[in-house]
């Protein structure tokens, strides 16, 4: 069974009993220094399970299709995805009451501008990540906030 936890510049995140791919890793890091767009290691139909926790905001918009498309190919039949990132209405909801100030919501709408694989690229939300993984013939089968992030999970069914 291959399960992969696919994250950028965030060794907090390492989960035991997964392969941890960060394309940021360092030397002695307990991760696979990986491209989490392409997992090139792995071939189509082969993983089990993918989980993506604040990752897919740090690319150019243009690719994050791109990049759900190679990962349910990489998906073998009945495994799953699970996306994790800041859904920017949630965001901008947040700061409307008043629950963050702009200071945070500027940090969360575009990351740490010191560190260049910190700095976030496009603003998602839920209802554009649930469409992009309908268009790669995965069905959702769970969709939810918490606080300003979405986290929707996806499986791959056989034909």
């Amino acid at each position: 069974m291959i399960k992969l936890n696919l994250l950028i510049g965030n060794p907090g995140g390492y989960l035991e009993g997964y392969v941890n791919c960060d394309p940021m890793a360092g030397t002695g890091d307990k991760t696979l220094l990986s491209d989490p767009s392409k997992l090139e290691y792995w071939e189509d139909g082969e993983v089990d399970e993918i989980r993506a926790f604040n990752l897919l905001s740090y690319f150019d918009a243009g690719r994050v299709e791109d990049i759900i498309s190679v990962w349910a190919k990489k998906l073998a039949y009945d495994g799953f995805v699970t996306i994790t990132d800041v859904d920017i209405v949630q965001a901008m909801k947040a700061f409307d009451r008043a629950e963050i100030n702009f200071v945070e919501l500027n940090h969360i709408l575009y990351g740490e501008q010191d560190k260049p694989w910190r700095f976030r690229k496009v603003g998602l939300c839920m209802n554009e990540m649930a469409a992009a993984l309908l268009a790669n013939g995965l069905d959702i089968v769970e969709k939810r906030f918490e606080s300003i992030f979405f986290q929707i999970k996806a499986v791959r069914k056989c034909k």
